[in-house]
């Protein structure tokens, strides 16, 4: 019967909105997730921890990059050369004899055959660790000195023999930059200083990456301000 509404009639969908407990539910989230996300910047501790965990990855996706395609990677570490510039790393393919390209002396890298795999810059506050900081580690996580000049007296907390950087094979192996099997475990620590005027005093305790000569395998250390020990996970 025409104006008449039966009972078993389907609702009007243009008159179904959000209830109020959906909505406390959804503004609930948006807040615990916000708090998550404030905090992880406002603790210099998760800032490394945060940026020590990528670099892990993305190394870890540098060996798997060169023995699934049966190619050497390059991994080069990038020292900002003022206290106020970025630090991080490049992941590419050294095609040098194929076309050239890559990066020059001045640090940045110019079209050619050489295939970037990514690059990553950490966030200003994280850097290397370039100076021994207060209540910073003497040792290296396997038990040796630690040795921030690396050779070269540049303090950038790169160590690989001599150099700031190195390579996987296609084997999965790291060598160094002259396609040699690294001497000595390879290591790189990473810190947040109190300013970038003030490397002597850290807010946060270092991370380490450390790269096994031989086998290639990459893990990770924190350094335990409480026991002045290293503890690798």
């Amino acid at each position: 019967m025409k104006g008449v509404h039966s009972k078993y009639m389907a609702p009007d969908q243009g008159e179904q909105g959000y209830t109020l407990v959906e909505v406390l539910v959804v503004m609930v989230i948006v807040g615990i997730l916000a708090t998550g996300v404030v905090f992880m910047f406002a603790n210099p501790s998760a800032r490394v921890r945060s940026q020590a965990f990528t670099m892990l990855g993305e190394l870890n996706q540098a060996r798997s990059e060169a023995v699934n395609r049966n190619i050497d990677v390059r991994v080069t570490f990038l020292p900002g050369a003022a206290a106020t510039d970025e630090d991080g790393y490049r992941i590419w393919v050294d095609d040098w004899d194929a076309g050239g390209g890559g990066p020059g002396s001045d640090g940045v890298y110019t079209a050619g055959s050489d295939t970037l795999v990514l690059e990553t810059f950490f966030p200003l506050a994280v850097q290397f660790y370039d100076k021994n900081g207060t209540d910073g580690p003497g040792v290296d996580p396997e038990g040796g000195g630690l040795n921030l000049e690396n050779g070269d007296s540049d303090d950038d907390g790169i160590e690989f023999d001599g150099a700031d950087e190195f390579v996987f094979t296609a084997r999965g192996i790291a060598e160094d930059s002259g396609s040699a099997a690294l001497d000595n475990t390879g290591f790189v620590y990473i810190y947040l200083p109190a300013s970038p005027a003030d490397h002597t005093t850290m807010r946060a305790p270092p991370y380490a990456l450390v790269v096994t000569t031989g086998t290639g395998r990459v893990r990770i250390a924190r350094w335990d301000k409480s026991d002045a020990a290293w503890r690798t996970k």
